[in-house]
């Protein structure tokens, strides 16, 4: 029996870190280490605007603009516009902490957007004022385009996981919601299947209120086989309203990162973080995206074999095709 039911993709939807700036401080964030790096705070307009020429070279119609928090990059504005201008389908995630004037331009441009992921694990969603600002924006936004929120398990503590849609009870009927899990939570470091079992919980419990509030849909993502047991793997993927779009790292779904200085990098977990970088010396777009991602699921391919805990080379699931489980995430194992 496949645990995951994906394809391969047949073009890589790139994620670009337009900008290491935020205004948040998430524990669980999976970029605070690439924010602590020396590379560029945020992609200039010039390599932006490059960049997007390469990818339509590449025949990759639709970028994932990410941060950092992207709205903060000083020229949000024109980035946003010359990607629509030439021809880019674009997803933006966002903890929605953004200015009066770019809420109003993104909700005049949501018609172009073809998904809003708003981040509602957040410190600032926790303060009952700011939730109640960005649910005022979910409603406006969810009449124009697809809304989903973002949340990740980064505790134990299942009442402080599940308090996040109580915060956003109101706006449930009009979003999906995509739940992911904190990869320090299922590194190698003191795995152990009893605490992945207990997350498995919290996730199922999750689902059940999620449903019974009919969101428009649920995505799980970075799951590992031995969160659930059988019937609950039957439920999830015969749920015509759940979609599993990872599992582990090595999602077959799972695209590529294009950092604020032009390098590529597969998994924030994986050392090193420098990536490949896109541009040559003379600074020309000549590399091929395809075998630079490759190389990257390969290496990464190749550092999990070395770093699987036993119970997951035992797994009927372990694997690395269609349907199987590549064991934890690598994010937090250095």
């Amino acid at each position: 029996m496949n645990l995951f039911k994906t394809k391969e993709l047949k073009s890589i939807n790139p994620n670009i870190l337009i900008t290491n700036y935020c205004n948040q401080s998430c524990s669980f964030c999976f970029a605070n280490k690439l924010m602590t790096k020396d590379s560029a705070k945020e992609m200039s307009l010039k390599n932006y605007i490059s960049l997007l020429e390469y990818l339509k070279r590449s025949k990759i119609n639709k970028v994932y603009l990410m941060g950092g928090e992207p709205t903060l990059h000083s020229n949000f504005k024109e980035l946003f516009n010359v990607t629509i201008k030439k021809g880019f389908g674009v997803e933006i995630f966002t903890n929605a902490r953004f200015t009066k004037e770019v809420e109003k331009f993104l909700l005049k441009n949501c018609q172009d957007i073809s998904m809003i992921h708003i981040n509602v694990g957040t410190p600032a969603y926790r303060i009952a004022s700011t939730a109640k600002q960005i649910n005022n924006f979910i409603r406006k936004a969810s009449d124009k385009t697809v809304i989903s929120l973002e949340t990740t398990v980064a505790s134990m503590n299942q009442a402080v996981f599940l308090s996040i849609f109580s915060r956003a009870k109101e706006v449930l009927p009009f979003c999906s919601v995509r739940i992911g899990v904190d990869g320090a939570l299922v590194s190698s470091k003191g795995f152990s299947l009893d605490r992945n079992k207990r997350i498995g919980k919290i996730v199922m419990k999750a689902i059940d209120l999620l449903i019974n509030r009919e969101v428009k849909g649920l995505w799980l993502s970075e799951m590992n086989a031995c969160m659930f047991d059988e019937n609950q793997i039957n439920f999830i993927t015969d749920s015509e309203n759940i979609t599993l779009s990872g599992y582990g790292c090595l999602s077959k779904r799972a695209g590529i990162d294009i950092k604020t200085d032009l390098k590529v990098i597969r998994c924030f977990g994986l050392n090193p973080l420098d990536g490949y970088s896109l541009v040559d010396k003379r600074h020309k777009f000549n590399k091929n995206l395809t075998s630079i991602k490759k190389k990257l699921d390969h290496q990464m391919e190749q550092e999990t074999k070395k770093t699987l805990p036993i119970e997951c080379l035992a797994c009927k699931y372990y694997g690395f095709g269609e349907g199987q489980c590549p064991g934890p995430c690598l994010v937090g194992r250095q």
